[in-house]
This record gives C-alpha cells, structure tokens and sequence, in this order.
C-alpha cells in the first residue's frame, strides 16, 4: 500500500500521528520516555520553526497538533523521529526500528473560524443549533439552525467528508465537505485527470483511503473497498466494480479529453469504454475515486470554499461506477 498524502501547509494545522514498529510498547517505561520527547519537540522547534500546540504520549504511539510557519513538516518530523529513535534506543540498549514506518498527517478541509478563542466543548442544542463554547460559557461560532426544540436531532460526520446535523431523517445544516478535494490531493491522490493513465499495478484512493481503484497484473480494471494490496498474489478488499477485463493484456486505464474513459491492451487496441466520448470536458475531464465509494468521470473541478479553505468538487457527472455507499 503506497504512502498516504503529503500535504504542506504554512497555514493549516497537522495532526500527527506514529506508532512503534509492529505496535509494540516502548523498550522503556513511559516516565523515560517522555522527557526525551519533550527535549526533542524542543529542538524540533528550534531548528525547524515547528509550532507546537498538543503533544499526548501513548503506551506504543504519540499524536502532535502542530503547525509548520515553513511549509516543512516532512523536514521536521524527518529529525523528530530519527533522534528520538536514536536516544530511545541507547537508553534501552536496543538497536531495533523505533518507529514503524512514515507518521501519519490529517488536514484540515473545513474549521469554525474560533482558533486561539479556547474552545472547551461543542454543544448540539436542543433547538437544532450546533455551538462552540468557550470557557467562559459564550458561544464563539453556531451553525445557525435553530428550530423549534425536538429530541431526534443528532449530528454525524459521515464517509464522504460532510458534517451534517439530521432531524429524524432530514438533514438541517452541513458543512458542505462532501466529496471535495484539496489542491495537492487533485495534483496527486484521488483524480485521473484528462490524458493520464493508469498502468499495471497503478492505485488511486480515495481520500479516506477506503477505496482503491487499480489496474491488476491479470489486466483487469477493479474498485476495492478496504484494499491493502496483495497476499500470496491475490489482491485484498471486496471488489466493487470492474471492467471484467481479465486475461485480455490490457496495460493501460485512460482518462481521454472526450470523456471516454478506455482500457488498452499492448499496441494501443481498445477492449473496454465508457461510452461517454464526446461528453467530457476537454482537458478539463477527470475521474474521481471518491469517499462514498463511487468513481465518477466529471466535466470540470469548481472552487469551492465552505469554510475557509480552498478546496475542489467535481462538476456536471457523465459517467460513475454506481457504487455509492457499497
């Protein structure tokens, strides 16, 4: 399974994340750990402009909120985890790997405007208003619902990224999330864009990683729900979706500027399509693996802000696997 996103930001906030090597506990007591983590997050500080605002040391793991004035977060958790492995392990008398592989960076798509304004909890009201109060009981940001009181309203963060508040079964306010991309995960993550293809063994996920779409050995083309790559040469994770593609030496998936999307066994010969040429974009065509599972062959990316955050979302459907919420 490839690396998740890197994403660098001078503005927005990380969480971070890293476990130790196969999830063991730390070779010393926690109470020798934590001094040389917190001398450590100081020179990282130092050397590295890192802005520290939480640090919450687990038996096996740590999470870090932080932010990096220098747009250089893959500089400074580089040092972080190299010169803590390195003094763990000398204290421990160890030669082992710390740290079991790359930490892990959330990004923010959406916020409430209220940073630095010590917000201690978050309220959903029984008139339908979500608020985030501070610690002198006043409200800092609401969603600004309010309706008559009622007892079946409830708030979930659902899989496609969107923050909704429900009455009963009707929605009453979201955060407008759903399916929309940051600008790195267009360049990079989630978006085959027009020309580009896959070859063998190419993935795009979706942004929660949940869903992988790839270009298999055998030649078919298949969407995955919890894929984690291949065990004993078979590929993990339910299949969704394929282009039913198997054993007809197709090496490459293309996203083509007319809106067809095809797959091409060697010598550039067509076997499977979208039937969609002529319905596309231009260059502007691209096809999205998105959060709710579905993978869809859109006209255009538009802007969109729905906090204050720039952010993308694909525009004017032509074609999807019809594999939402599967």
């Amino acid at each position: 399974m490839p690396r998740s996103l890197l994403i660098r930001s001078d503005i927005h906030p990380y969480h971070i994340t890293s476990r130790c090597n196969n999830k063991e506990f730390f070779p010393l007591p926690l109470r020798e750990v934590w001094p040389i983590m917190l001398n450590r997050l100081r020179q990282t500080h130092e050397a590295h402009n890192l802005a520290i605002h939480a640090f919450v040391l687990m038996g096996n793991h740590f999470h870090l909120l932080c932010h990096t004035p220098k747009s250089n977060i893959d500089e400074a958790m580089h040092f972080f985890l190299r010169m803590t492995s390195v003094d763990i392990n000398i204290r421990a008398r160890t030669k082992n790997h710390l740290w079991g592989g790359r930490y892990k960076n959330d990004m923010p798509i959406w916020t409430s405007n209220t940073y630095g304004k010590a917000i201690t909890e978050v309220v959903l009201r029984p008139n339908g208003n979500l608020e985030a109060i501070d610690g002198s009981n006043n409200s800092q940001w609401s969603s600004q619902s309010m309706r008559s009181p009622r007892n079946d309203r409830a708030v979930f963060l659902q899989d496609d990224g969107n923050l909704v508040i429900y009455e009963g079964e009707s929605a009453i306010w979201a955060s407008g999330t759903n399916n929309v991309f940051t600008e790195a995960e267009v360049a990079q993550s989630a978006v085959l864009r027009a020309e580009e293809m896959l070859r063998r063994w190419d993935t795009k996920y979706s942004q929660n990683r949940k869903y992988a779409l790839l270009l298999q050995e055998d030649g078919n083309v298949v969407l995955y729900k919890d894929y984690r790559g291949q065990v004993n040469g078979r590929s993990t994770g339910t299949a969704l979706w394929a282009t039913g593609t198997s054993g007809q030496d197709v090496d490459a998936f293309k996203m083509q500027d007319d809106g067809n999307l095809v797959a091409y066994r060697r010598g550039n010969r067509p076997t499977w399509s979208s039937q969609t040429s002529g319905k596309g974009g231009g260059r502007s065509t691209v096809l999205m693996v998105q959060n709710d599972g579905n993978v869809v062959i859109y006209k255009r990316l538009e802007p969109t802000r729905p906090g204050n955050t720039q952010l993308y979302r694909g525009a004017d459907p032509i074609w999807a696997t019809q594999t939402a919420g599967k």
